[in-house]
């Protein structure tokens, strides 16, 4: 079910989907927290913890769900375990939940 955080643009769907920087880094294990129109969250974890996200905050980065390719985008914000992407295009979200 869609919830809407004040400080966010937009409804925010929960998911559990894998995730892939496609840059050339190796980031595996990436899952998707949650996905609007024109963002992700994505979360990284070991079997230690949270992993820390390489990433800086402003980097633009290329990114793939579940094999397909969503877009690119800035990350915007860092978190303990991962980081939140604004993509440059709005996605259609029921192609990717569906």
């Amino acid at each position: 079910m869609p919830y809407l955080d004040e400080k966010r643009r937009g409804d925010r769907v929960p998911l559990d989907c894998a995730v892939d920087v496609k840059d050339g880094r190796s980031l595996p294990g990436g899952v998707v927290r949650d996905v609007s129109k024109k963002g992700v969250a994505v979360q990284y974890a070991s079997d230690n913890g949270a992993v820390e996200c390489p990433l800086e905050i402003g980097e633009t980065v290329p990114l793939a769900m579940a094999g397909r390719s969503v877009g690119k985008g800035r990350v915007t914000r860092k978190f303990d375990g991962g980081f939140a992407v604004e993509l440059d295009d709005e996605i259609d979200i029921k192609n990717i939940i569906d």
